[in-house]
């Protein structure tokens, strides 16, 4: 169960589609590069969203994880993840195996943020706001998140 919450919040960490508030690419950039973390008040939305997104594949353990959904806000409200400069990106969440990791691209035509993990796979996410104070992106399913700096 854990492998798939620590899929599944990865995919909501993903980022989703927004609306730059910047007239450039760089700056659009320097404002994506840093650690972010969930906005607080966004944290029973997102492990809802999160058990919607397994209840799909798994029904049984999405009414496991009803039962904890304290227990993952608290694990949610730790979680980052961090754009870095060099292009690559790493999400962290405690007691996860291990942090996920690979390269991000700015498709800034598109306002989107395209994420290629080590294995290959790309993840598509649209920024419907981007400022230095917070991030709301919209993952590949349509579900809205909201990002503070860590």
């Amino acid at each position: 169960m854990q492998k798939t919450i620590y899929q599944w919040f990865i995919c909501m960490l993903a980022f989703g589609g927004f609306l730059l508030n910047t007239s450039s690419f760089a700056q659009s950039a320097q404002l994506l590069t840093r650690t972010w973390k969930p906005e607080p008040a966004s944290l029973p939305q997102l492990v809802d969203d999160m058990i919607s997104n397994v209840r799909l594949q798994n029904p049984q353990q999405a009414d496991q994880m009803e039962g904890q959904k304290e227990m993952l806000k608290l694990v949610f409200a730790e979680a980052t993840l961090e754009y870095k400069a060099d292009n690559t990106y790493l999400i962290l969440i405690p007691g996860s195996p291990a942090p996920q990791t690979g390269t991000w691209r700015l498709d800034e035509a598109n306002q989107q943020i395209v994420r290629t993990d080590v294995t290959g796979k790309e993840s598509i996410f649209t920024i419907e706001s981007l400022s230095a104070d917070s991030m709301v992106l919209i993952n590949p399913v349509g579900q809205r998140h909201f990002y503070i700096p860590k």
